[in-house]
């Protein structure tokens, strides 16, 4: 609507120099005229273009800001999202026996192999610095259990809709207000949690985390 109006007075002032019936003087008033509209133009088309610039330079920090600020992002997500975590007495003495990580499927678009996926302690409740997989570990592994399986369910894989549950029995019955366990796949964001370990088990699943 601006450029409309500017190209409207353009005209006018043609029209006002080129019009026959003018005498000198006036030509050279209208000449002069035009010369000052010319400039106030360029001024305002100048004015124009560095508020188009300044109003996309700040569309653009508002949708990057709003970008990392979604929780759901999946370059921000975490591949293995830890629901629960259950200290075990198996043998009713109110000691830690066996520890299980109730975990599902973040998201993102890579399948998660639980041969390339460790379990990094950091713990007075295990004398494991590390937890891997499968038998062939040694007494610092994990075992798998499903309890739900989704629609691209395969066998030692997460993906998505599958909910399982990681077993570790290297533990001690300790007392650990900061333990940190730590979940690294092969590829996505490493889930990271801390754990209040009490020295007494009450009942033969407890509930360590999240603490409610």
């Amino acid at each position: 609507m601006l450029i409309y109006i500017l190209i409207l007075l353009i005209r006018y002032c043609v029209w006002l120099a080129e019009a026959d019936d003018l005498k000198l003087i006036k030509c050279n008033k209208g000449l002069t005229g035009f010369s000052a509209l010319i400039v106030l133009v360029a001024l305002m088309l100048a004015a124009i273009t560095a508020a188009a610039a300044v109003f996309m330079t700040t569309g653009e920090l508002n949708t990057a800001v709003q970008g990392k600020n979604r929780p759901d992002d999946v370059q921000f997500e975490q591949a293995i999202v830890v629901e629960q975590v259950m200290a075990r007495d198996t043998d009713s003495d109110k000691k830690l026996d066996e520890i299980d990580f109730i975990i599902r499927y973040g998201r993102g678009n890579n399948r998660i192999y639980f041969n390339d996926t460790i379990i990094y302690a950091q713990s007075s409740v295990t004398d494991c610095p590390e937890f891997e997989f499968g038998a062939s570990a040694g007494n610092c592994n994990y075992s798998l259990t499903y309890f739900q399986r989704g629609t691209k369910w395969r066998d030692y894989t997460l993906s998505e809709g599958d909910i399982a549950r990681l077993r570790v029995t290297n533990v001690t019955s300790v007392e650990d207000r900061n333990a940190i366990f730590k979940f690294v796949p092969e590829t996505g964001m490493i889930a990271h949690i801390q754990i209040d370990f009490p020295k007494r088990i009450m009942g033969s699943n407890y509930q360590v985390w999240p603490v409610k």
